[in-house]
């Protein structure tokens, strides 16, 4: 899932990361929780929000000590999540990472458009443009 500033999270359903709060807040959803940290980003210019965990319990997580339930976390270590019900862990992504991920995606899509060009469609329809369109991005 992305963000308003294009910003990609991966998500751990049943994960909470204990401690590294920048601080809580109330969120309806994961993206609004995203969203801020985010936003936390942008008005920083620095990715220092680095996860989010959300709650799903509202009445339970405003009444209880925090008064929140999405928390804005500035470090994430996997051996420091725990279990736990009714949470979801959103972990930004490298940005590096997530454009060589979109261009190894490209790179499949392209060879699979090359191979129906030649394998399958021998017709005018599937031309050399159809092929420089689906190599575009790679």
């Amino acid at each position: 899932m992305s963000t308003w500033k294009s910003q990609s999270f991966s998500y751990r359903e049943g994960k909470d990361l204990a401690g590294f709060d920048i601080i809580g807040i109330m969120s309806y959803t994961i993206q609004e929780c995203i969203d801020a940290c985010s936003t936390y980003n942008h008005i920083r210019n620095a990715n220092l929000c680095r996860a989010a965990v959300l709650l799903s319990d509202m009445h339970a997580a405003y009444f209880g000590d925090a008064g929140a339930n999405c928390f804005l976390k500035d470090s994430f270590n996997e051996t420091n999540a725990s279990q736990l019900q009714r949470c979801i862990l959103a972990v930004l992504l490298d940005p590096i990472q997530t454009a060589r991920r979109y261009r190894a995606v490209c790179a499949v899509f392209c060879v699979v458009c090359i191979f129906l060009r030649s394998h399958i469609h021998k017709t005018s329809e599937f031309t050399e443009d159809t092929t420089k369109i689906c190599c575009y991005f790679v």
